[in-house]
């Protein structure tokens, strides 16, 4: 770029050497930094001798470390870098921190050792995931679309201008938003689509929506179905709802829920939303539908096509298995199939109910897979007793009529699935002991394991706690002690209450020793602290006698430092 400056320079003293580059950045309007650094990419030196310290850094680690956690706390939640190296420089030398070297110096001291803010703004790297067979894990994510309904029909497609943050375009009318509900498979990538008329997200929605999913759908082509093994979903409100965590829980569905702000755990599901909106919603625009229902028969059409990749002109193959989602997902073998129960669609309502552990160590449950009250046996589970309280809830994957049976013991929740305990046709336990042939005692509770270790604790009945003190066993009356005390008891004598006359007066601590003092013939000056001890609230005018008698039988200074010690 200066190329042609660099005969001049190596001709030039040295003060005409620095007038050529005045000359430059004037002509370039550029910094002498910037100037030096061009001339030394074409080839030009100074011949200036080399610092026998270059090279070497005289800024500390820690003031360093202090100036590039300064420069992050100024980075705002969007990403703008709001702190400066000047200002965090100077806020940190007023703090004590020592620099000695340019700004410019200080930004390649950060960057080297990776303290720089663009370092410090680089993502953390992140770990790739795997599941292990088609519906082993879905991923559900819901978000607001692109369009909504007019209330006597019509499309309207959200503009830019609409859609920014500060202008309420909905604003009223709430009711007319339209959102989206996807749902992927992560092993095939399969892509289930579904639009909801709401004001919001709801509980019931993401339920219906659920259903949807895995529900056999009317397209024979769009074979994607089943319940899976694990939701991966965020914590939203919706999500983690009373209603969808049961409902969950009763098809035996485990419940994953990523960090706030670490969207990339469900980042299959995030692609999915752009998809959608990109390669089918882009298509109302030109192509609108006067519905939320047509709207959803469309989608249907493009999940099977995108799924199976027969959009014309456009290929949706899987790169990583070079196969479609379809030719994935129909891996799946009979045993990894789970079909959606029909009893599935009332769960939402049924929430779990509450039972109390009878005295055989059994709770009763209506079972929706067997239409009628069976017991289920809890005896030995951790911390269950007769009398306690549990959650019972349906499991409706298999028909045997098992339930879940929540619990907590000692701050710890528990769950565990039990099985309806057989009858035989009199209605009695399959494997109840027999009158007169078998016996058979239930598993100890908690309580009968206290009870236990209560009885070991007090030992001999006729004597408790004989292993203590040398076989004396607990001291009791033998364990009562007399201890002086430091305080007179005065003598009181009682008198006959007569209305007719005024309560007694009482008189201040000094005021009373004022008094003492001429009514006896020794006084101490410790009598003082032995008067306001005793009598905190006052002295009766009429025990000043009794006072003074007490007062004079304590003796000498030594009795009297004993007795207020």
């Amino acid at each position: 770029m200066f190329e042609e400056y660099i005969p001049d320079l190596q001709g030039a003293g040295r003060g005409d050497r620095g007038q050529i580059i005045d000359n430059i950045t004037n002509l370039y309007g550029c910094s002498k930094d910037k100037v030096y650094r061009e001339l030394k990419k074409a080839g030009w030196t100074s011949g200036r001798k080399r610092r026998s310290d270059a090279g070497e850094v005289t800024v500390s680690n820690e003031a360093l470390e202090a100036l590039g956690a300064r420069l992050l706390v100024g980075v705002r939640k969007n990403g703008k870098c709001t702190t400066d190296i000047p200002t965090a420089r100077h806020e940190l030398e007023l703090s004590g921190y020592h620099f000695g070297v340019s700004n410019g110096r200080l930004a390649s001291l950060l960057k080297e050792r990776h303290l720089d803010l663009k370092t410090q703004l680089i993502p953390t790297p992140h770990t790739r995931l795997k599941s292990l067979h088609p519906n082993h894990v879905h991923q559900v994510d819901p978000s607001m679309c692109l369009l909504y309904y007019l209330p006597r029909g019509g499309q309207k497609i959200i503009e830019d201008d609409e859609a920014y943050k500060n202008k309420p375009f909905l604003e009223g009318k709430a009711h007319l938003k339209i959102w989206r509900y996807v749902l992927t498979d992560h092993y095939s990538s399969s892509i289930c689509v579904r639009y909801f008329q709401r004001a919001g997200e709801r509980m019931d929605t993401l339920w219906e929506f659920l259903l949807y999913a895995w529900s056999v759908k009317d397209d024979p082509a769009y074979c994607f179905h089943g319940v899976p093994s694990i939701l991966l979903m965020d914590k939203g409100s919706a999500n983690l709802g009373g209603g969808v965590v049961n409902g969950l829980n009763s098809l035996r569905v485990r419940q994953l829920t990523h960090a706030p702000g670490k969207p990339r755990v469900k980042g299959q599901v995030e692609n999915a939303n752009n998809l959608v909106e990109k390669l089918f919603e882009s298509r109302l625009k030109t192509d609108p539908v006067k519905g939320v229902e047509e709207l959803n028969v469309r989608a249907s059409w493009w999940c099977a096509s995108y799924n199976a990749n027969l959009i014309d002109s456009y290929d949706s193959t899987l790169r990583r298995s070079k196969t479609s989602r379809l030719e994935l997902w129909s891996r799946i073998t009979t045993s990894q199939l789970k079909e959606l129960p029909e009893e599935a669609k009332g769960l939402l309502v049924a929430n779990s109910e509450t039972r109390k552990v009878a005295g055989d160590l059994t709770v009763s449950f209506v079972h929706p897979k067997l239409k009628e009250s069976r017991f289920y046996h809890v005896g030995g589970l951790e911390g269950i007793r007769p009398g306690m309280k549990v959650q019972v809830q349906p499991v409706l994957m298999d028909s045997e009529g098992t339930v879940r049976v929540a619990w907590k013991y000692q701050g710890e929740e528990f769950v565990h699935e039990v099985e309806p305990i057989l009858m035989d046709e009199a209605g009695f336990w399959a494997d109840a002991a027999v009158i007169g042939e078998s016996y058979r005692s239930q598993p100890h509770t908690v309580v009968d394991k206290a009870n236990q270790r209560l009885a070991e604790v007090i030992g001999d009945e006729k004597k408790p706690f004989a292993h203590l003190n040398n076989g004396q066993g607990l001291k009791s009356i033998s364990g009562m002690t007399r201890t002086e005390s430091s305080v007179i008891h005065m003598p009181r004598t009682g008198n006959v209450i007569d209305p007719s006359k005024a309560s007694a007066a009482v008189i201040n601590y000094v005021e009373a020793a004022n008094r003492l003092k001429k009514k006896m013939s020794h006084w101490d000056k410790a009598y003082l602290k032995v008067i306001r001890d005793n009598f905190p609230n006052g002295v009766p005018e009429r025990d000043l006698d009794s006072l003074a008698e007490a007062l004079s039988g304590l003796g000498g200074a030594d009795d009297i430092k004993e007795c207020i010690g």
